[in-house]
């Protein structure tokens, strides 16, 4: 298991990051990366206020795994980013799709598909 940095809990802009709690390898590699990058990054832990911390980040980075398409935690998250009208971009893994339904929601998103990584 990758241990990940602890969420940004700053005023300056961060990202909000949304993944699968169940495969969360995955998104701690991303988040720890995008931190030695400099980038300040928030994601849901025991002491994250979802709406706020959604309602304050520059875009929502979703990690869209299959475990994240099952997820009810990830549609929650991806409609509180909607309804704060945040830029979504969705980071897809190798063989995964957003479903229909959640690009229909989401309108317009930018998608990358990337490779796992270590």
């Amino acid at each position: 298991m990758n241990h990940c940095v602890k969420p940004y809990r700053g005023t300056e802009p961060y990202l909000f990051v949304t993944y699968s709690p169940e495969n969360p390898e995955l998104a701690h590699i991303l988040i720890n990366r995008m931190a030695d990058d400099g980038y300040h990054i928030c994601y849901t832990d025991e002491n994250t206020d979802l709406d706020e911390a959604i309602a304050h980040c520059a875009a929502c980075i979703a990690v869209v795994t299959a475990e994240f398409v099952a997820s009810q935690r990830g549609r929650i998250e991806l409609m509180t980013a909607i309804d704060h009208e945040k830029t979504v971009i969705s980071l897809l893994d190798e063989g995964v799709t957003l479903p229909l339904s959640l690009r229909f929601q989401i309108g317009e998103t930018k998608e990358i598909q990337i490779a796992q990584f270590e």
